[in-house]
């Protein structure tokens, strides 16, 4: 089972070697990952954002497996007055078709509906981007609602507190994370 911890810049050197071998598939789904071009860009993404909120810019989890780092999850967007938030992540391609993507959705799901007032969480994705629908049908989410934005439709999924906790939820998903120490 994968586990989530918070990015930490000491790492950034790891996510960014795993971010240059799959840019051109992961700038396609993600392009503000084109902003990062070094190492120390990777550190002042990790360092603007590591102690914000998902309400005020993003909270980054890193996804590992097996001691090595794998990819990242992000959660952002927040809506205080809707009680809501989006989440991205994006893993190396040779770690993708393993579940490993669904997994992480799943412990940050269970973690955010256990200890934030959050009643729904959205994952928004273009609609060519058929793993990532892959997740969200796997998580059990809901299509709520298709765009077209400038160039492509984007498709917005989510999942509410009451049918998490009624049908995803394990209390043991929140042993799945390493929380740094304050």
């Amino acid at each position: 089972m994968p586990y989530l911890q918070k990015a930490t810049p000491n790492h950034a050197s790891l996510w960014y070697a795993l971010l240059e071998q799959d840019r051109a598939r992961l700038e396609e789904w993600l392009p503000h990952l084109r902003e990062i071009r070094s190492i120390a860009e990777a550190e002042a993404y990790i360092n603007q954002y590591a102690r914000s909120d998902f309400y005020l810019g993003e909270h980054i989890y890193e996804l590992w497996q097996d001691q090595h780092l794998v990819g990242l999850l992000s959660v952002h967007n927040g809506r205080m007055l809707k009680q809501s938030a989006d989440i991205g992540y994006w893993i190396g391609s040779d770690y993708t078709g393993q579940g490993m993507t669904a997994a992480a959705c799943q412990l940050i799901f269970s973690k955010l509906f256990d200890s934030t007032p959050l009643q729904v969480i959205y994952i928004r994705c273009a609609k060519d981007n058929l793993a990532s629908q892959a997740v969200a049908h796997k998580l059990g989410m809901t299509l709520l609602d298709t765009k077209v934005e400038v160039k492509e439709t984007i498709l917005s999924f989510g999942m509410t507190k009451a049918t998490w906790l009624a049908t995803g939820f394990d209390e043991e998903d929140l042993l799945h994370f390493i929380e740094e120490e304050e």
